[in-house]
């Protein structure tokens, strides 16, 4: 290299010169794809963000509300159909019971 700097100086230090603009370049390239790790979110949008979260929220427990409804009343239902049914089943048996007892009375 000292050879290189006697013989020709101004060739050594545009190389010089050319390698530290690569890496300064090299350098802003890098920096520009890395981006900002935590891209910041303008407060406007953040706020419409959280509020449609929690009404997403709100939803998921009015859909899970409705649907445990559902079940009460499908359950109610099924047990007032049997109730209706027992309750005809016994009004059968006491109007059974009491011709029996029409029929053995003297």
């Amino acid at each position: 290299m000292a050879a290189a700097w006697r013989e020709h100086p101004r060739v050594v230090v545009a190389q010089v010169v050319g390698l530290v603009v690569l890496v300064v370049v090299c350098i802003f390239i890098g920096m520009a794809l890395k981006g900002d790790p935590k891209p910041q979110t303008p407060v406007a949008v953040q706020d419409r963000i959280s509020a449609l979260e929690r009404r997403v929220k709100d939803q998921r427990g009015a859909t899970r509300d409705l649907a445990r409804i559902r079940k009460t009343q499908a359950t109610q239902v099924r047990r007032t159909r049997t109730l209706r049914r027992k309750l005809r089943s016994a009004a059968a048996r006491e109007r059974r019971l009491r011709a029996a007892l029409r029929r053995a009375r003297p």
